[in-house]
């Protein structure tokens, strides 16, 4: 996943990735905006995976927490009701969901990368030269064109980075 300034550059990566650049995907992905802060963490908490992450990590943790798939970033605002401490930073290959994100959630961090690039190294030009204490992905590695280096990828980071969590 490697940093881009332009949405086509994404596009050219697989027709798979194409329909990502669609105003119509912010749309399908920005639901949770129109919940008040109660109704979207309850909605957050009834995953699994977030639950996981309630259970793992305390209330009071500082630190960065790395979305890989943030669509238009509402998990920002999941953590900043929840998590305060953390600093959340959002990584999507969609140039518009990225972009929605940058307007609602200003005090976030919201990068395009492109999904067939090794996450540390767009880890590395997001700005992030030490590893995040923690790191979620929810679904991506379903939207992949090759799941199995995605899945690698984020196995090989927790191997090397002794508090690097994925949830």
């Amino acid at each position: 996943m490697t940093m881009v300034t332009e949405p086509a550059a994404v596009s050219r990566t697989s027709p798979w990735y194409a329909d990502w650049q669609h105003q119509a995907h912010v749309g399908h992905f920005d639901f949770r905006s129109r919940l008040d802060g109660r109704n979207l963490v309850r909605n957050f908490e009834a995953f699994n995976d977030v639950r996981i992450l309630t259970e793992r990590v305390p209330r009071h943790a500082r630190g960065t927490l790395v979305e890989i798939g943030c669509a238009t970033g509402e998990f920002a605002r999941y953590l900043r009701l929840r998590y305060p401490g953390l600093t959340y930073v959002g990584l999507d290959i969609s140039e518009p969901s990225i972009a929605r994100g940058r307007v609602k959630y200003p005090w976030a961090q919201f990068h395009v990368c492109q999904p067939d690039h090794p996450l540390r190294e767009s880890l590395r030009q997001c700005g992030l030269v030490e590893s995040p204490e923690f790191l979620y992905t929810k679904d991506v590695v379903l939207h992949q064109v090759r799941p199995h280096p995605v899945q690698r990828q984020t196995q090989d980071q927790r191997r090397h980075d002794r508090d690097f969590i994925r949830f």
